[in-house]
């Protein structure tokens, strides 16, 4: 791995995984880059190596984390690729530090509250469903059907965490987002649907989207593909 150093305007790639990940993820992506880029791959609070939060976070908090750790690294400047959850965490470090923000690459991110009416109508069976639980009218198993799979994979903090990230939207923190932005998306993506990267790319004035022909996991499932695209956007 190159070491890191601030002459000539370098800067550094700054990769943070998604939910229920941790940052060897991206490994295919360090490979492809490390000769080239110094890159920095952390794990995010709660997730691989590290510990549980004492008290759920927010994304704001995570943010802050991240710039403590970018600080640590004495890294001046930094692209951020940021994939579901951490594309969260990629928006509001370059709405909240600009200035360390050289740009940022937003992989299928998560990050706004878009409520179809297959799923307003899904909220609303799911609200009666625990009013009848509480009444001890129906088994509280029943409610499983309604829960996600990441729901269902945490407890405690962490699920904590969960429901106030996706109950949060950050449609303000993207409009004040200045970095040169690209938006890579998988158009087959049912986690966070292309219709989500279409909204951020009105919300993020200097933005970009490019689609790939896969799911939540473009650098994965078209690994070849989004390598030469992250390359292209880093050398350009």
């Amino acid at each position: 791995m190159l070491e890191f150093t601030q002459e000539n305007g370098e800067f550094a790639i700054l990769f943070l995984h998604g939910w229920g990940s941790d940052g060897s993820i991206f490994k295919g992506q360090i490979d492809f880059l490390k000769h080239k880029y110094f890159t920095l791959s952390p794990d995010l609070a709660g997730f691989g190596k590290t510990q549980i939060p004492k008290e759920p976070l927010s994304i704001l908090d995570y943010a802050n984390q991240i710039y403590d750790y970018l600080t640590a690294q004495n890294v001046k400047k930094v692209i951020v690729v940021g994939h579901s959850f951490g594309g969260r965490i990629a928006i509001v470090l370059g709405a909240k530090y600009p200035k360390i923000i050289k740009g940022i690459v937003l992989v299928d991110s998560a990050g706004l509250i878009q409520k179809s009416l297959k799923t307003r109508l899904k909220i609303l069976r799911y609200k009666w469903c625990k009013c009848l639980v509480k009444l001890r009218l129906v088994d509280k198993n029943k409610l499983k059907k309604f829960q996600s799979g990441d729901y269902k994979a945490c407890d405690g903090v962490m699920r904590a965490i969960f429901v106030k990230a996706v109950n949060t939207s950050l449609a303000k923190y993207a409009r004040r987002v200045k970095a040169s932005t690209l938006l890579i998306w998988g158009e087959h993506d049912q986690e966070t649907k292309l219709a989500m990267g279409k909204k951020f790319n009105k919300l993020i004035k200097n933005s970009r989207l490019v689609t790939l022909p896969c799911g939540h996991f473009p650098f994965l499932e078209c690994p070849t593909l989004f390598n030469g695209i992250l390359n292209a956007y880093l050398e350009g």
